[in-house]
Parts: structure tokens; sequence; C-alpha cells
């Protein structure tokens, strides 16, 4: 897992697995004008779920502010609502 505990973000994207390909190109536009982004895909190397969640937790905590894509049933996946 990197290490971004000194780096700031201009924005979380937080969205469901399901829903990469559609947030992908996003993150991707807002990388390439200079934002930088905390995408899932390009911030984690899982290395077991404690990593991972240590990863969003370090990624929130360290952003400006957060784009939330949802669907009807997101908020109320155990994962959102942690």
């Amino acid at each position: 897992m990197k290490s971004r505990d000194t780096d700031e973000y201009d924005v979380f994207l937080s969205y469901q697995r399901n829903a990469a390909d559609f947030v992908r190109p996003i993150a991707e536009a807002l990388l390439s004008i200079g934002v930088k982004a905390w995408f899932n895909e390009y911030e984690i190397l899982i290395e077991g779920q404690d990593a991972f969640w240590e990863a969003i937790e370090n990624g929130l905590h360290h952003s400006k502010r957060l784009v939330y894509f949802s669907d009807k049933r997101y908020p109320d996946r155990g994962c959102c609502r942690r």
C-alpha cells in the first residue's frame, strides 16, 4: 500500500466496485487537468481487508472534498456506512 500521509487530495471519489468503469474516466479527466483525485484503483494495492480500510480512511482524511457516486442500494451497504 502506498503511503500518502503528507499528501493532500483535492477530491476523494467514492463509488461501488461495480461502478469503477463509470468513475474511471472521470478520475482520469480530473487527473489530466491537475486535480489530485483519490481513486481506489490508483491508490490501493490490496494487502488484506485491514489495509484496504486503512487506505480508504487515509484518503478520506487527506481529501478536501468528497464526490459520491451512488445508486439506490449503495447507502445501505456496509462498506458505504463504514
